[in-house]
């Protein structure tokens, strides 16, 4: 999905309870950990991630935390259902979803072209 650049963050997000409750624990960090987090499923061809020593080491470094803290917030984003697990990826509904309403959206728009 490299061919979609941005993906929709609305200005309600902190409403979103489980949000909410990571953004209560940890901040504004726990905040951009998140985002940052959605960022790299988005870009990844399949919108997951391997749960290994390598993905905690390089988010440990891209936000430049702790890898204790990293693995904490993760366990909480899981706890929260913020992400999830398929065996040792890692991955996102929201992510899924927002896909699946791009490519809905481009078949939408590719009907109406055909049909004018």
């Amino acid at each position: 999905m490299r061919d979609i650049f941005f993906f929709r963050h609305y200005m309600t997000e902190l409403e979103i309870p489980n949000i909410a409750a990571l953004y209560k624990k940890y901040g504004v960090k726990g905040y951009g950990f998140y985002w940052h987090l959605m960022e790299r499923l988005y870009a990844e061809k399949s919108h997951m991630l391997l749960y290994s020593k390598t993905l905690i080491n390089s988010l440990a470094s891209s936000t430049k935390m702790s890898r204790l803290k990293v693995k904490l917030i993760l366990s909480d984003m899981e706890a929260l259902k913020l992400i999830s697990r398929k065996g040792e990826l890692i991955y996102s509904e929201r992510v899924e979803n927002e896909i699946k309403e791009v490519l809905n959206s481009r078949q939408r728009r590719s009907k109406l072209k055909e049909v004018s």
